[in-house]
């Protein structure tokens, strides 16, 4: 055998083991991957790809004989089942998250994670773990939490609190309303139309807004800052990056909505309550191709603004997911009416809640001071946070997602309309 035969021959073999290694049956597979993961990114951490004949099974899978994913252990340097703050560094921001690991999920085990954006004028404390109770949702249904702090102008505050407080003393401050910071609006950098007061809302005043041309944060790269608490909660607090939703309120709800926009690769789904998509970014994502996004949005049918755009933006999804002409109600109570489009790709999420009578506050979760209209809510509201972490938990597995890369139009005769 020449020495050129005997190069051919070894070539040949690993070529048939790497062949024979790759030879596992599609229910057999164990996910190598991430959602968004490409075959250059699979075979480079030395996996196997081969597109099943089952949607839901991976794409990038490990070898046969392969120990498969490693067990997880949360980072040492946070407390499981405590709110940990993490300073985070975003390009040339400082950023600071709160950070929540549940005592609830199974050692070893990986959990779906949750970025949520706190509302105008509020902070994490009182929107996310006080007002909507997360981090005891967190523990019912495994969620692991990143809870960013919005940017604030005027006297700028890191922690969105009235100026001079500390950590301690804006979390434990109770009604939690009244650790809101009003000289110094807390917002994100939603797109151009980011909220820069809350005028309308009853209890609820902004003293000094920004100027569009001299705006700190509409100079602020917020979706940078998703994804880098995304990776926070993959690295850190064992989430299944696989699984990472956002969340938002209000102000924050139209964060959440560029999230599913422009951070398609790193989320899978997106709740927004009580707000709506930055016009300008939803005319960008109306063309936009990307793969299936879970879609949940709420809105009471007091909030003009968020009435005004919930329903188009709501379509806008049911279309770019691939969605039939037909909507299907799924939740009807005395106050409550929610459907969702049907036949979506790869059987994505897109559904809509209203709430008679609400304005700007989130289903099923009363205020602890007078604020809004309706700060204090029949009990026919729906909870709309257990509802959403319920729904997002119970997905399938989302290996062997797709770009999807036609459009089908909805028929908007076969939309309920809701008087």
């Amino acid at each position: 055998m020449t020495f050129l035969s005997a190069i051919a021959m070894l070539l040949l073999q690993c070529a048939l083991g790497d062949f024979n290694q790759c030879s596992v049956a599609e229910h057999a597979r164990k996910d190598c991957g991430y959602y968004g993961i490409t075959e250059q990114g699979c075979m480079s951490r030395g996996c196997c790809w081969k597109v099943p004949s089952q949607p839901r099974e991976p794409m990038c899978f490990f070898k046969s004989g392969a120990p498969g994913p490693s067990q997880c252990t949360p980072s040492a340097r946070y407390e499981v089942g405590k709110i940990n703050m993490v300073d985070l560094e975003v390009g040339d921001q400082h950023r600071k998250v709160l950070l929540y690991i549940p005592k609830s999920r199974g050692a070893g085990s990986r959990g779906p994670g949750l970025v949520s954006f706190h509302g105008l004028h509020a902070n994490p404390w009182a929107d996310v773990v006080h007002y909507m109770n997360q981090t005891a949702y967190a523990e019912k249904y495994g969620y692991s939490l990143a809870i960013p702090f919005g940017t604030s102008w005027v006297d700028p505050s890191p922690i969105c609190c009235p100026h001079g407080w500390n950590a301690e003393q804006c979390s434990s401050k109770r009604p939690v309303e009244f650790s809101f910071d009003w000289a110094n609006a807390c917002g994100w950098n939603s797109g151009l139309y980011h909220p820069r007061s809350c005028l309308g809302i009853p209890g609820c005043h902004t003293p000094k807004q920004p100027s569009i041309l001299k705006d700190p944060v509409g100079h602020v790269n917020d979706v940078d800052m998703a994804k880098a608490a995304a990776l926070l909660l993959a690295k850190e607090a064992c989430v299944d990056e696989n699984n990472v939703f956002a969340l938002g309120f209000s102000a924050g709800s139209m964060m959440s909505n560029r999230v599913a926009c422009d951070a398609g690769d790193t989320f899978r789904g997106v709740v927004a309550i009580s707000g709506f998509l930055d016009p300008l970014v939803g005319l960008e994502c109306a063309l936009k191709k990307q793969r299936p996004m879970n879609y949940i949005t709420y809105c009471g049918m007091k909030d003009a603004r968020c009435m005004a755009l919930v329903s188009p933006t709501w379509k806008m999804w049911g279309k770019k997911n691939n969605c039939s002409q037909n909507v299907t109600a799924t939740v009807t109570t005395q106050t409550t009416w929610c459907s969702a489009f049907t036949g979506c790709a790869d059987d994505v999420i897109v559904e809509r809640c209203l709430i008679l009578g609400m304005d700007d506050q989130v289903p099923g979760h009363n205020r602890t001071w007078f604020f809004g209209l309706q700060p204090f809510q029949p009990t026919t509201n729906i909870d709309s946070i257990d509802y959403s972490f319920k729904r997002f938990a119970n997905l399938p597995s989302p290996s062997g997602l797709r770009v999807q890369t036609n459009n089908i139009s909805a028929d908007e005769t076969t939309l309920p309309v809701m008087v």
